[in-house]
């Protein structure tokens, strides 16, 4: 590249750097002028002209102390902090002249910090203004309020005096208390302190907010005493008087007593609300009706009780007399009983032991009637105690009715066990015929000793059966005995005719190998002389089934399974 052409490359370069400075560098200035004319304006503003107002207005003592501090404030944007704020922007021009871009956009990020919280200042400064310029209309306007508030209660106090009691006397100390207000009032306005006249105004607002409170409550609680807790205590009284004439014992302190408690209570109360003490009062208040309302839920407790008592005693009397009257022809019917049984299930104990306890509670019975007859039992007690003894009763009942049924049970037992003897002879001889229509040359030897062991059984069960007075356990035991022995009978019997049956069966197929097999012939004439002449048709099966088995096992489990299949 020739030579002429990179210095104008250079010059071009140059120039353009240079303009981009003096952009930046307007831009910085134009940015510091603009933080110039906000300062101005800011100090400039309404705060100024509302500052020259109070100057002007005549005010003292907390008035003139807060427009000091105002004034103050003021002096401390102008002197102090307008100062720090042109010094940031002298320093954000001298930096952008020397174009140091980044010092001085520091200085105007502080500049604008600095001036958002002057802003911010100057609004509370300018409302602060406001306010005290305005203090003494808005004192008059509330004031006024409040003087008609006054009126209104001074005109129900003086009108229904005799609604307030002996708080009277306080309630006018209140409110000449306010009056008083008023005149102080009068004397700060008029000395032109309308700061602490706001704070009378304040103080009055709550003197009367409280003397509204007293002519509501003051005479509701009065109100109450008069006309609930005297009559609520006197109608405890004779409620507790007519009791006590009635016989009722009321358990717990005495009632006289808890009502002279509750007596001096509302004397504490009354004198609490004459002194306007209302958070004691209502402190009181609760305490008392508590104390009323328990002593009603004792009384009407004895009262329900009474009914209840009045209930239960024609109930348990019947009961006792019905259970021991039924307990009585229990004790006969034992021993007409016991005559044919033996009894399993000790029932003459178990109905000596009922009647023990039916007395046991005919006797708990009888102490409640002698208590409550000479007035030593409060009838809530006795109640208590008569509801335990019918729920023990209704017990007592449940076990009589389940020995008496024990006992009514022998009989059936007895008849049902002698039909079970019937069925268990007729089972026995039908396994004795079923041997029979098989038309077998003989019973086995094993055979008929279980046979006769098992009639003998079943004889015996008879014979206990028959005697005059039945031994139930020991037949219970044998009845077990016969039920298992009579079972494996006809599982024996039905055992002999299979084997019977299929030792024919099998000895049939076999008899047509014997072309082939000569050895057959000997071993059916075996199999058979075990049949018909020692009646072993166990081994006898056992013999033809080995030797079919050895010829051809299929054949064997055709002709048992047909064999089983058809019967």
């Amino acid at each position: 590249m020739p030579a002429e052409y990179i210095v104008i490359l250079i010059i071009i370069i140059i120039f353009v750097i240079g303009c981009g400075l003096y952009i930046y560098k307007k831009q910085y200035l134009t940015n510091v002028a603009e933080l110039k004319d906000r300062k101005k304006f800011l100090l400039e503003g309404v705060p100024t002209q509302r500052l020259d107002v109070v100057r002007e207005m005549n005010i003292n003592g907390k008035s003139q102390a807060y427009a000091d501090k105002l004034e103050a404030m003021w002096q401390d944007i102008l002197s102090g902090r307008n100062i720090e704020v042109e010094n940031f922007v002298f320093q954000a021009e001298q930096s952008a002249q020397r174009y140091r871009f980044k010092e001085a956009n520091n200085f105007q990020q502080q500049a604008h910090e600095a001036l958002e919280a002057i802003e911010s200042d100057l609004m509370r400064l300018s409302t602060s203004l406001e306010d005290l310029i305005n203090r003494q209309e808005a004192n008059e306007k509330r004031i006024g309020v409040i003087h008609k508030e006054y009126e209104l209660i001074r005109t129900e106090l003086l009108d229904d005096s005799g609604s307030f009691g002996h708080a009277v006397e306080r309630l006018e100390e209140g409110l000449a208390s306010i009056e008083r207000e008023f005149d102080r009032f009068e004397e700060v306005t008029d000395w032109g302190d309308h700061e602490e006249a706001r704070e009378v105004v304040l103080n009055l607002e709550d003197m009367t907010e409280q003397m509204k409170d007293f002519m509501r409550d003051v005479p509701a609680m009065l109100a109450r005493i008069n006309d609930d807790y005297y009559l609520q205590l006197a109608e405890i009284s004779e409620s507790y008087e007519y009791l006590m004439r009635e016989g009722f014992v009321i358990s717990g302190k005495p009632i006289p007593k808890e009502v002279a408690k509750i007596e001096a209570e509302i004397d504490s109360l009354d004198q609490a609300i004459s002194e306007l003490d209302m958070d004691e009062a209502h402190k009181l208040t609760d305490f008392i009706e508590s104390e009323i309302e328990t002593i009603y839920d004792r009384l009407e407790r004895e009262m329900t009780a009474s009914k209840q008592v009045e209930e239960l005693l024609p109930a348990i009397q019947k009961a006792i007399y019905y259970l021991k009257e039924e307990i009585r022809v229990l004790f006969f019917e034992i021993d007409r009983i016991s005559q044919s049984y033996v009894l399993i299930h000790n029932e003459q104990q178990l109905i000596k032991q009922l009647r023990a306890s039916v007395e046991e509670q005919e006797a708990r019975y009888e102490r409640i009637v002698d208590n409550l007859e000479n007035s030593f039992t409060p009838y809530s007690e006795a109640a208590t105690i008569l509801e335990n003894v019918k729920d023990r009763l209704t017990e007592l009942n449940q076990d009589k009715n389940d020995v008496s049924d024990q006992l009514y049970a022998y009989r059936n037992k007895e008849m049902d066990l002698k039909e079970e003897l019937i069925q268990m002879e007729q089972a026995v001889h039908n396994c004795k015929r079923q041997l029979i229509r098989e038309n077998l040359p003989g019973v086995p030897t094993e055979y008929d000793e279980f046979y006769h062991y098992v009639s003998n059984l079943v004889q015996t069960l008879g014979e206990e059966l028959s005697r005059p007075k039945l031994k139930m356990e020991k037949i219970y035991d044998i009845k077990a005995i016969c039920d298992e022995e009579l079972k494996n009978l006809e599982e024996k019997t039905e055992e002999v005719i299979d084997q019977a049956n299929l030792t024919e069966a099998l000895a049939q197929k076999l008899y047509q190998y014997r072309d082939n097999h000569p050895e057959v012939n000997q071993v059916i004439a075996q199999g058979m002389k075990l049949f018909n002449e020692d009646y072993d048709y166990e081994s006898s099966l056992r013999v033809i089934r080995n030797k079919l088995n050895h010829i051809d096992a299929n054949v064997t489990k055709t002709v048992e399974d047909r064999y089983y299949a058809n019967k």
